[in-house]
Protein backbone atom coordinates (compact mmCIF):
# COMPACT_ATOMS: atom_id res chain seq x y z
CA UNK A 1 0.00 0.00 0.00
CA UNK A 2 2.85 2.35 0.85
CA UNK A 3 4.40 1.72 -2.57
CA UNK A 4 1.10 2.56 -4.31
CA UNK A 5 0.82 5.77 -2.26
CA UNK A 6 4.38 6.77 -3.12
CA UNK A 7 3.68 6.12 -6.79
CA UNK A 8 0.62 8.38 -6.70
CA UNK A 9 2.62 11.12 -4.96
CA UNK A 10 5.35 10.89 -7.61
CA UNK A 11 2.73 11.11 -10.34
CA UNK A 12 1.18 14.17 -8.68
CA UNK A 13 4.57 15.86 -8.32
CA UNK A 14 5.43 15.14 -11.94
CA UNK A 15 2.17 16.68 -13.15
CA UNK A 16 2.66 19.79 -11.00
CA UNK A 17 6.22 20.25 -12.27
CA UNK A 18 5.04 19.85 -15.86
CA UNK A 19 2.30 22.43 -15.29
CA UNK A 20 4.77 24.85 -13.72
CA UNK A 21 7.15 24.40 -16.66
CA UNK A 22 4.40 25.28 -19.12
CA UNK A 23 3.23 28.35 -17.22
CA UNK A 24 6.69 29.66 -16.35
CA UNK A 25 7.35 29.98 -20.08
CA UNK A 26 4.43 32.38 -20.39
CA UNK A 27 1.65 30.07 -21.56
CA UNK A 28 -1.82 30.85 -20.11
CA UNK A 29 -4.16 27.95 -19.31
CA UNK A 30 -7.78 27.67 -18.24
CA UNK A 31 -8.72 25.42 -15.35
CA UNK A 32 -10.47 23.13 -17.84
CA UNK A 33 -7.34 22.89 -19.99
CA UNK A 34 -5.29 21.92 -16.95
CA UNK A 35 -7.79 19.24 -15.98
CA UNK A 36 -7.88 17.80 -19.51
CA UNK A 37 -4.15 17.96 -20.13
CA UNK A 38 -3.19 16.26 -16.87
CA UNK A 39 -6.24 14.01 -16.56
CA UNK A 40 -7.41 15.41 -13.21
CA UNK A 41 -10.66 16.85 -11.91
CA UNK A 42 -11.38 20.54 -11.30
CA UNK A 43 -10.66 20.27 -7.56
CA UNK A 44 -7.21 18.81 -8.21
CA UNK A 45 -6.53 21.50 -10.80
CA UNK A 46 -7.36 24.08 -8.12
CA UNK A 47 -4.88 22.45 -5.74
CA UNK A 48 -2.14 22.56 -8.40
CA UNK A 49 -2.74 26.27 -8.97
CA UNK A 50 -2.76 26.97 -5.23
CA UNK A 51 0.56 25.12 -4.83
CA UNK A 52 2.12 27.16 -7.66
CA UNK A 53 0.85 30.40 -6.12
CA UNK A 54 2.34 29.46 -2.75
CA UNK A 55 5.66 28.49 -4.31
CA UNK A 56 5.93 31.83 -6.14
CA UNK A 57 5.24 33.73 -2.92
CA UNK A 58 7.87 31.77 -1.00
CA UNK A 59 10.42 32.18 -3.79
CA UNK A 60 9.94 35.95 -3.69
CA UNK A 61 10.60 35.97 0.07
CA UNK A 62 13.92 34.23 -0.61
CA UNK A 63 14.93 37.12 -2.91
CA UNK A 64 13.84 35.24 -5.99
CA UNK A 65 12.32 36.94 -9.04
CA UNK A 66 8.93 38.54 -8.45
CA UNK A 67 6.27 36.49 -10.20
CA UNK A 68 2.55 36.19 -9.58
CA UNK A 69 -0.12 33.73 -10.63
CA UNK A 70 -2.83 35.90 -12.15
CA UNK A 71 -6.35 35.14 -13.37
CA UNK A 72 -7.85 36.80 -16.44
CA UNK A 73 -11.62 37.14 -16.35
CA UNK A 74 -11.62 37.96 -20.04
CA UNK A 75 -10.49 34.53 -21.25
CA UNK A 76 -10.68 32.68 -17.88
CA UNK A 77 -7.00 31.76 -17.99
CA UNK A 78 -4.31 31.54 -15.33
CA UNK A 79 -0.81 32.73 -16.11
CA UNK A 80 2.42 33.52 -14.32
CA UNK A 81 2.93 37.25 -14.73
CA UNK A 82 6.14 39.04 -15.69
CA UNK A 83 7.81 36.07 -17.32
CA UNK A 84 8.11 37.62 -20.77
CA UNK A 85 11.17 39.68 -19.78
CA UNK A 86 12.91 36.76 -18.05
CA UNK A 87 12.79 34.09 -20.73
CA UNK A 88 13.91 33.90 -24.33
CA UNK A 89 11.07 34.09 -26.84
CA UNK A 90 10.89 31.91 -29.93
CA UNK A 91 11.83 34.82 -32.17
CA UNK A 92 14.80 35.73 -29.96
CA UNK A 93 16.02 32.14 -29.86
CA UNK A 94 15.69 31.90 -33.64
CA UNK A 95 17.85 35.04 -33.95
CA UNK A 96 20.45 33.59 -31.55
CA UNK A 97 20.66 30.39 -33.62
CA UNK A 98 21.14 32.44 -36.79
CA UNK A 99 23.92 34.46 -35.13
CA UNK A 100 25.66 31.26 -34.04
CA UNK A 101 25.42 29.89 -37.57
CA UNK A 102 26.72 33.12 -39.07
CA UNK A 103 29.58 33.38 -36.58
CA UNK A 104 31.16 30.14 -37.85
CA UNK A 105 32.98 29.65 -34.56
CA UNK A 106 32.05 26.06 -33.78
CA UNK A 107 32.22 22.83 -35.75
CA UNK A 108 28.91 21.61 -37.15
CA UNK A 109 28.73 18.84 -34.55
CA UNK A 110 29.34 21.18 -31.62
CA UNK A 111 27.03 23.84 -33.04
CA UNK A 112 24.17 21.36 -33.45
CA UNK A 113 24.66 20.14 -29.88
CA UNK A 114 24.73 23.70 -28.51
CA UNK A 115 21.59 24.76 -30.38
CA UNK A 116 19.71 21.63 -29.28
CA UNK A 117 20.56 22.37 -25.65
CA UNK A 118 19.40 25.95 -26.08
CA UNK A 119 16.12 24.73 -27.55
CA UNK A 120 15.55 22.22 -24.75
CA UNK A 121 16.20 24.76 -22.00
CA UNK A 122 14.48 27.77 -23.50
CA UNK A 123 11.24 26.63 -25.14
CA UNK A 124 8.62 23.94 -24.72
CA UNK A 125 9.05 20.62 -26.58
CA UNK A 126 6.13 21.25 -28.95
CA UNK A 127 7.73 24.54 -30.05
CA UNK A 128 11.23 23.17 -30.64
CA UNK A 129 10.42 21.58 -34.00
CA UNK A 130 9.27 24.91 -35.42
CA UNK A 131 12.65 26.53 -34.79
CA UNK A 132 14.57 23.40 -35.82
CA UNK A 133 12.78 23.51 -39.18
CA UNK A 134 14.07 27.02 -39.80
CA UNK A 135 17.73 26.26 -39.09
CA UNK A 136 18.20 22.64 -40.17
CA UNK A 137 18.66 23.45 -43.88
CA UNK A 138 21.36 26.00 -43.12
CA UNK A 139 22.98 23.59 -40.68
CA UNK A 140 22.95 20.87 -43.36
CA UNK A 141 25.12 23.03 -45.64
CA UNK A 142 27.28 24.37 -42.79
CA UNK A 143 31.03 23.93 -43.32
CA UNK A 144 33.35 23.54 -40.34
CA UNK A 145 35.77 26.46 -39.78
CA UNK A 146 39.34 25.72 -40.80
CA UNK A 147 40.68 26.48 -37.33
CA UNK A 148 38.79 23.54 -35.81
CA UNK A 149 36.94 24.59 -32.69
CA UNK A 150 37.61 26.99 -29.82
CA UNK A 151 38.59 25.47 -26.49
CA UNK A 152 35.82 26.70 -24.19
CA UNK A 153 37.59 25.41 -21.06
CA UNK A 154 40.67 27.37 -22.05
CA UNK A 155 38.53 30.45 -22.71
CA UNK A 156 37.02 30.16 -19.23
CA UNK A 157 40.46 29.69 -17.67
CA UNK A 158 41.60 32.94 -19.27
CA UNK A 159 38.43 34.68 -18.04
CA UNK A 160 39.15 33.54 -14.48
CA UNK A 161 42.71 34.87 -14.71
CA UNK A 162 41.32 38.23 -15.89
CA UNK A 163 38.99 38.33 -12.90
CA UNK A 164 41.85 37.61 -10.46
CA UNK A 165 44.38 39.86 -12.26
CA UNK A 166 46.70 36.85 -12.57
CA UNK A 167 49.46 36.45 -15.16
CA UNK A 168 49.18 33.38 -17.42
CA UNK A 169 51.77 31.37 -19.30
CA UNK A 170 51.07 29.74 -22.66
CA UNK A 171 52.58 28.65 -25.95
CA UNK A 172 51.56 30.68 -28.98
CA UNK A 173 51.79 29.56 -32.60
CA UNK A 174 52.08 32.51 -34.98
CA UNK A 175 50.65 32.51 -38.50
CA UNK A 176 53.01 30.64 -40.80
CA UNK A 177 54.67 28.76 -37.95
CA UNK A 178 54.19 25.14 -36.94
CA UNK A 179 55.59 25.36 -33.43
CA UNK A 180 54.49 27.42 -30.46
CA UNK A 181 56.78 29.68 -28.46
CA UNK A 182 56.43 30.36 -24.71
CA UNK A 183 54.70 33.55 -23.63
CA UNK A 184 53.89 35.21 -20.34
CA UNK A 185 51.20 37.90 -20.17
CA UNK A 186 48.51 39.50 -18.06
CA UNK A 187 45.14 38.92 -19.81
CA UNK A 188 43.01 42.05 -19.81
CA UNK A 189 39.97 41.04 -21.83
CA UNK A 190 38.44 38.60 -24.30
CA UNK A 191 36.91 39.76 -27.59
CA UNK A 192 35.07 37.86 -30.33
CA UNK A 193 35.47 39.14 -33.87
CA UNK A 194 35.44 37.75 -37.42
CA UNK A 195 35.06 34.04 -36.49
CA UNK A 196 37.63 33.98 -33.67
CA UNK A 197 38.06 34.64 -29.96
CA UNK A 198 40.94 36.95 -29.10
CA UNK A 199 42.74 37.53 -25.81
CA UNK A 200 43.98 41.08 -25.26
CA UNK A 201 46.94 40.92 -22.90
CA UNK A 202 49.87 42.87 -21.46
CA UNK A 203 53.15 41.01 -22.16
CA UNK A 204 55.33 40.27 -19.11
CA UNK A 205 59.05 39.76 -18.99
CA UNK A 206 61.07 37.18 -17.05
CA UNK A 207 61.34 39.70 -14.21
CA UNK A 208 57.58 39.27 -13.60
CA UNK A 209 56.90 42.86 -14.71
CA UNK A 210 55.14 44.27 -17.80
CA UNK A 211 57.27 44.75 -20.90
CA UNK A 212 57.81 48.57 -20.98
CA UNK A 213 58.27 48.54 -24.78
CA UNK A 214 54.83 47.07 -25.54
CA UNK A 215 51.37 48.43 -24.84
CA UNK A 216 49.10 45.42 -25.36
CA UNK A 217 49.10 42.46 -27.69
CA UNK A 218 46.27 40.52 -29.30
CA UNK A 219 46.41 36.71 -29.24
CA UNK A 220 44.05 34.43 -31.13
CA UNK A 221 42.65 31.92 -28.65
CA UNK A 222 42.83 28.92 -30.99
CA UNK A 223 46.56 29.56 -31.45
CA UNK A 224 47.17 29.47 -27.70
CA UNK A 225 47.98 26.16 -25.98
CA UNK A 226 49.04 24.89 -22.56
CA UNK A 227 47.48 27.89 -20.82
CA UNK A 228 48.33 27.99 -17.12
CA UNK A 229 47.40 30.53 -14.50
CA UNK A 230 50.30 31.67 -12.31
CA UNK A 231 50.17 33.19 -8.84
CA UNK A 232 51.68 36.44 -10.13
CA UNK A 233 49.14 39.21 -9.55
CA UNK A 234 49.27 42.61 -11.18
CA UNK A 235 46.59 45.24 -10.58
CA UNK A 236 45.99 47.65 -13.45
CA UNK A 237 44.98 51.17 -12.32
CA UNK A 238 41.26 51.76 -12.64
CA UNK A 239 41.68 54.62 -15.12
CA UNK A 240 43.77 52.34 -17.37
CA UNK A 241 41.57 49.26 -17.19
CA UNK A 242 40.81 47.49 -20.44
CA UNK A 243 37.33 48.01 -21.84
CA UNK A 244 36.28 45.41 -24.41
CA UNK A 245 33.53 47.59 -25.85
CA UNK A 246 35.80 50.57 -26.48
CA UNK A 247 38.48 48.32 -27.98
CA UNK A 248 36.02 46.76 -30.47
CA UNK A 249 34.61 50.16 -31.42
CA UNK A 250 38.08 51.48 -32.26
CA UNK A 251 39.65 48.37 -33.84
CA UNK A 252 39.09 46.87 -37.27
CA UNK A 253 39.85 43.18 -37.94
CA UNK A 254 41.68 42.98 -34.61
CA UNK A 255 44.72 44.92 -35.84
CA UNK A 256 45.65 46.79 -32.68
CA UNK A 257 48.05 49.70 -32.52
CA UNK A 258 48.19 53.40 -31.62
CA UNK A 259 45.17 55.64 -32.06
CA UNK A 260 45.08 57.54 -35.34
CA UNK A 261 42.65 60.11 -36.74
CA UNK A 262 41.18 58.70 -39.95
CA UNK A 263 39.29 60.72 -42.52
CA UNK A 264 37.87 59.67 -45.88
CA UNK A 265 35.12 60.56 -48.33
CA UNK A 266 32.45 57.94 -48.99
CA UNK A 267 30.31 57.88 -52.14
CA UNK A 268 28.84 54.40 -51.82
CA UNK A 269 25.19 53.37 -51.55
CA UNK A 270 24.89 52.54 -47.82
CA UNK A 271 26.13 55.05 -45.28
CA UNK A 272 24.42 52.89 -42.62
CA UNK A 273 26.82 50.03 -43.38
CA UNK A 274 29.76 52.39 -42.89
CA UNK A 275 28.47 53.57 -39.52
CA UNK A 276 27.85 49.98 -38.42
CA UNK A 277 31.39 48.98 -39.45
CA UNK A 278 32.92 52.01 -37.67
CA UNK A 279 30.79 52.73 -34.57
CA UNK A 280 32.95 55.70 -33.48
CA UNK A 281 32.64 57.45 -36.86
CA UNK A 282 31.16 60.87 -37.41
CA UNK A 283 29.55 61.73 -40.75
CA UNK A 284 28.94 65.06 -42.54
CA UNK A 285 27.02 65.22 -45.83
CA UNK A 286 28.83 67.26 -48.48
CA UNK A 287 27.34 69.44 -51.23
CA UNK A 288 28.21 66.87 -53.91
CA UNK A 289 26.33 64.09 -52.06
CA UNK A 290 29.43 62.41 -50.65
CA UNK A 291 29.96 61.83 -46.93
CA UNK A 292 32.99 62.99 -44.96
CA UNK A 293 33.73 60.25 -42.42
CA UNK A 294 36.08 60.88 -39.50
CA UNK A 295 36.97 58.55 -36.64
CA UNK A 296 39.66 57.75 -34.08
CA UNK A 297 40.75 54.16 -34.70
CA UNK A 298 43.41 51.81 -33.36
CA UNK A 299 45.99 50.32 -35.70
CA UNK A 300 45.74 49.99 -39.46
CA UNK A 301 43.11 47.26 -39.77
CA UNK A 302 40.90 49.94 -41.29
CA UNK A 303 43.07 49.69 -44.42
CA UNK A 304 41.60 46.25 -45.20
CA UNK A 305 38.07 47.64 -45.11
CA UNK A 306 38.94 50.75 -47.12
CA UNK A 307 40.45 48.57 -49.87
CA UNK A 308 37.29 46.45 -49.94
CA UNK A 309 35.24 49.55 -50.84
CA UNK A 310 36.99 50.13 -54.16
CA UNK A 311 36.35 53.56 -55.69
CA UNK A 312 33.59 54.33 -53.18
CA UNK A 313 36.17 55.78 -50.78
CA UNK A 314 38.86 58.45 -51.04
CA UNK A 315 41.27 58.29 -48.09
CA UNK A 316 42.30 61.75 -46.86
CA UNK A 317 44.13 61.25 -43.56
CA UNK A 318 46.48 60.36 -42.07
CA UNK A 319 48.96 60.80 -44.88
CA UNK A 320 50.67 57.48 -44.09
CA UNK A 321 47.38 55.61 -44.40
CA UNK A 322 46.54 57.36 -47.68
CA UNK A 323 49.95 56.39 -49.10
CA UNK A 324 49.53 52.75 -48.11
CA UNK A 325 46.02 52.74 -49.61
CA UNK A 326 47.31 54.16 -52.90
CA UNK A 327 50.28 51.79 -52.94
CA UNK A 328 48.01 48.76 -52.54
CA UNK A 329 45.69 50.08 -55.25
CA UNK A 330 48.65 50.42 -57.65
CA UNK A 331 49.78 46.88 -56.86
CA UNK A 332 46.27 45.62 -57.66
CA UNK A 333 46.34 47.41 -61.04
CA UNK A 334 49.79 45.94 -61.79
CA UNK A 335 48.75 42.32 -61.16
CA UNK A 336 49.55 40.23 -64.26
CA UNK A 337 46.93 38.28 -66.15
CA UNK A 338 47.33 34.55 -65.45
CA UNK A 339 45.95 31.67 -67.51
CA UNK A 340 43.78 29.73 -65.06
CA UNK A 341 44.09 26.55 -67.14
CA UNK A 342 47.85 26.44 -66.50
CA UNK A 343 47.50 26.55 -62.72
CA UNK A 344 47.40 23.52 -60.42
CA UNK A 345 43.87 23.08 -59.16
CA UNK A 346 42.69 20.93 -56.28
CA UNK A 347 39.43 19.01 -56.04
Amino acid sequence: MAAIKDEKEDNKTGKMLALFDIMIHGHPLTKEQIATRFDVNARTANRYLAAIRQYLEEAEKEDGPRRELRYSREDRTYRIAEVENRFISKSELFAICKILLGGRTYSRKDLESLMNRLLQSAVLPEEQEEIKEFVKRELFDYLDPSHGKPDMDQLWEVAQAIKKHHVITFDYTKIGSTQGTPHRALPLGVVFSEYYFYVIALPFGDDHKPDPTVDTRTYRLDRMSDVEETKIKWDVPYNKRFREGVFKNQTQYMFSGPIQHVAFLYTGRSIEAVMDRIPTARKVLQDDGSWLITAELKGEGILMWLLSQGSSVNVLAPATLRERWLTEARKICEQPTVDLKKLKRGH
